[in-house]
């Protein structure tokens, strides 16, 4: 008994296959990974929330402050908020690493 290998046997197909590939690879590298570190007066901020202006895509800051987040393709702005801190809005533009100082209310 011989085992078929699936194979594509219009070149169209292939064509089209490729095209989607590399489609979803393109909107993967779109996005950009942006960390930092939000303090005030030195000291880490902890549970300060950063968020991608625009969209739903948000996180918090961790016990050192510290934060990761992924902005969706066409977005650069964050906002950074806390209690009893002023919202600071930063364009991140080709920046991949921050660091905040948050100034109280």
């Amino acid at each position: 008994m011989k085992r078929k290998i699936w194979r594509f046997a219009d070149p169209a197909k292939q064509i089209l296959t490729l095209f989607f590939l590399m489609l979803i690879t393109l909107g993967a590298m779109a996005q950009t990974v942006v960390t930092g570190t939000v303090k005030e007066k030195g000291a880490p901020l902890v549970g300060a929330t950063v968020a991608v202006n625009g969209s739903k895509v948000a996180t918090v800051t961790d016990a050192n402050g510290n934060f990761s987040i992924t902005l969706p393709s066409g977005k650069t702005v964050l906002l950074i908020s806390s209690v009893g801190f002023d919202t600071q809005s930063i364009d991140v533009g080709s920046q991949s690493q921050l660091n905040v100082e948050m100034v109280a209310v």
